[in-house]
């Protein structure tokens, strides 16, 4: 019989930690720009109080109601479409449900008959011209309410989003052992400064239930 034993690399798994934490941290900022910035909104959730005409403007919205998705989805590429949104690279993110109801259609082109390169960068599936992503990080309502209907995507375009990195610190890996200001073990120092920016709220929009 052999027995195989794992070894434990506590410099690795603080180093994926790390990675981890900045990742989600990153994410969660972007979504929101995202969903926000489709509404006509900043970070915060507040009105655009620039006076720059084109945060005058908001994302279309589309509900699905109780059809079926690739027609809310084609709806709301006609007004990417009005608004000079290029058709090639289109995207949506969806959460859960979005997800649900995109895979139920039959008009949805799934992971298996993608292209191989599109799936390596995480799409699942096609569809109405949009290209889709999951996250759990898709939340909210558009209106209050009674009439409040949930977000299940947001929709856009890589040419008006903006993700610049500010500066980066590799970073390091230190020994925590004998460190009366940590409970052992290794741990990760690092720094990374981003900023996300809808640069043209007009040309994203918002699928809703």
């Amino acid at each position: 019989l052999d027995v195989v034993t794992a070894s434990y690399d506590e410099k690795k798994d603080a180093l994926e930690r790390g990675a981890y934490s900045v990742a989600l941290s990153s994410n969660k900022a972007g979504m929101t720009v995202l969903i926000n910035g489709a509404q006509g909104k900043d970070e915060a959730g507040n009105a655009f109080a620039s006076t720059d005409p084109r945060y005058q403007h908001t994302g279309a919205t589309q509900s699905v109601g109780s059809g079926d998705v690739y027609d809310a989805l084609t709806k709301l590429g006609g007004k990417l479409t009005d608004q000079g949104v290029p058709k090639e690279g289109r995207y949506i993110i969806v959460n859960g449900d979005g997800e649900a109801a995109i895979m139920a259609s039959n008009k949805a082109i799934k992971e298996g008959d993608l292209a191989q390169e599109l799936v390596i960068q995480g799409f699942i599936a096609k569809i109405a011209g949009f290209l889709v992503k999951t996250t759990n990080l898709v939340t909210g309502n558009v209106g209050e309410g009674a009439s409040a209907k949930k977000i299940l995507g947001v929709v856009g375009h890589p040419l008006y989003g903006a993700n610049p990195t500010a500066f980066k610190q590799e970073p390091n890996i230190y020994d925590g052992n004998g460190d009366a200001n940590v409970v052992g073990g290794a741990f990760v120092k690092g720094r990374v400064a981003q900023a996300y920016a809808v640069l043209e709220p007009k040309a994203f929009g918002l699928l809703t239930e």
